[in-house]
């Protein structure tokens, strides 16, 4: 059954990683028909950030190679960017000295550079070195310095940064401290995609101290955007679900998880993780008491670890091997890794260790509370220049108030009097018209009156002309009645005249 889980999940991973391994595989066949080294060194760059999720091994090869290729074309920002993912592989592969070296020797010439994002993730880097290897006051140093860094230059930067905070005190077994600075890290977090390893991170926290139910809402929230994850953060998730059901005390479910990361990691050659299910396997083991089988994990695990710089996991192998010998009878063994376990852990968690890790938390929260005064400090300042400002322009408002209330009352006296006159003028063009409808109504009665008068008399005129013509009618035919006579006359006496010619 367990095979069957571990192959389904193998299946997964390599179906999501396909596309990745694709973008490779082109990306390594450009690189092979790429003559011009400017090219070569951005294909080199990228195949470093493709792998960086994915093989440190291969990522540390490219790496070294685009160092080699910066140095031969004098290209500083190359030799930075190369050198720097140099020091992560090391650091993952666990050559942890060798990363610090390569930190802090490139870090100058970016800070010379004025690289502020690439002196950023050097200094994160450092953090990281300093943790895995035990010094947590050099690593909470680098950290809370990365941290105002950031918040000065890049405030993105902040949310890996508090992320990695969080992880100095996940070692340091300060759970409260680690529970605080995961959640800021998530709080500060905009991104569309929310930080899925701080979910992760704070999940295992939550399972260390007991918050299950918190610790499997984180875990589960990841679960299901799994497939954003690279596989890095997937062999991590599948070690935070194992440490759910290890601290629950789900022994059998917590084993089955535990083979199943170490499967993960094996196979992508993620050695803290590896280191880590081992220790938590034989942990197991002993709580059955199955001391060979822890025995036989121990071995393993610490020919694993003594090859790297992880010291805390060293420390914890030290610690069990002498546990586990101490229960088989074996004394001079047990002696043995518990001189070992004693002097490293003297090391690590010496009484000035401790003191400098207090001593950088009240230097960094002095410098905080300094730099939080001068922000107020700087805002009273900016508000009394601003008062000073809106008095200023309250001034000129209320003096541009009394210019616009002054015309308004010029404006409504000249109204005032242009109404009174026009009022006047009104009346006086009222009583004209009265005046001038008077005279009309006046005209119209004498137009009237001189009609009637016109009428009559024309009609006199018409009744005389009437007259007239009767009386020149009767003339008329008076006259010629006695034309008609004269007539007669003449010819009664053209007669005669006629009668005494014969």
């Amino acid at each position: 059954m367990n095979k069957c889980c571990l192959i389904f999940l193998l299946m997964v991973v390599n179906i999501i990683t396909y596309a990745q391994n694709s973008k490779i595989d082109s990306l390594t066949t450009l690189l092979a028909q790429t003559r011009v080294d400017s090219a070569r060194k951005q294909i080199y760059r990228e195949l470093c950030y493709e792998n960086f999720e994915l093989d440190d091994r291969r990522m540390a090869d490219y790496a070294d190679t685009l160092i080699k290729l910066a140095v031969k074309s004098n290209d500083t920002r190359n030799l930075v960017v190369g050198n720097r993912i140099l020091a992560i592989a090391l650091r993952r592969l666990g050559n942890i000295d060798s990363a610090i070296v390569i930190s802090n020797k490139i870090i100058k010439i970016a800070q010379q550079m004025n690289a502020e994002r690439e002196v950023l993730k050097i200094l994160n880097g450092l953090l990281l070195s300093y943790r895995d290897c035990g010094q947590y006051d050099l690593a909470l140093r680098y950290g809370l310095e990365t941290h105002s860094k950031a918040a000065a230059t890049d405030s993105s930067f902040i949310v890996v940064v508090t992320n990695n905070i969080g992880l100095i005190y996940y070692k340091l077994e300060n759970y409260s401290k680690a529970i605080s600075y995961f959640k800021r890290s998530l709080r500060r977090d905009m991104s569309k995609d929310k930080f899925l390893g701080g979910y992760i991170n704070l999940g295992l926290c939550y399972s260390k101290v007991g918050k299950f139910d918190s610790a499997w809402n984180c875990l589960s929230y990841v679960k299901k955007h799994v497939h954003l994850l690279p596989p890095a953060h997937r062999v991590h998730l599948k070690f935070s679900i194992a440490q759910y059901y290890f601290s629950k005390k789900m022994y059998d479910s917590a084993e089955v998880e535990l083979n199943n990361t170490l499967a993960l990691a094996s196979t992508y050659d993620f050695v803290e993780c590896r280191i880590i299910s081992i220790l938590r396997l034989a942990e197991i083991y002993l709580d059955r008491h199955d001391y060979q089988m822890a025995l036989t994990h121990l071995r393993n695990g610490i020919s694993i670890t003594e090859k790297t710089s992880f010291k805390g996991e060293l420390l914890d192998f030290y610690g069990l091997l002498g546990d586990t010998y101490a229960s088989l009878g074996d004394y001079h063994n047990a002696t043995v890794y518990m001189r070992r376990y004693i002097s490293l852990k003297d090391s690590i968690y010496s009484r000035a260790r401790e003191n400098n890790i207090s001593q950088i938390e009240i230097d960094f929260v002095e410098k905080e509370k300094n730099a939080a005064l001068a922000r107020q400090e700087l805002i009273i300042s900016g508000n009394r220049s601003s008062l000073k400002k809106r008095g200023v322009v309250l001034a000129m408002s209320i003096g541009f108030c009394l210019i616009l209330i002054l015309l308004a009352y010029r404006l409504y006296k000249l109204y005032k009097t242009k109404r009174l006159a026009n009022e006047g003028l009104h009346e006086k063009i009222r009583s004209r018209a009265k005046d001038l409808e008077t005279l009309y109504i006046q005209s119209a009665q004498v137009r009237r009156y001189d009609n009637l008068v016109m009428e009559k008399q024309l009609q006199k005129i018409s009744y005389g002309m009437r007259s007239i013509e009767a009386l020149c009618e009767l003339a008329l035919r008076d006259g010629n009645r006695k034309e008609s006579y004269l007539n007669e006359m003449l010819s009664i006496t053209r007669s005669c005249q006629n009668l005494k010619g014969k």
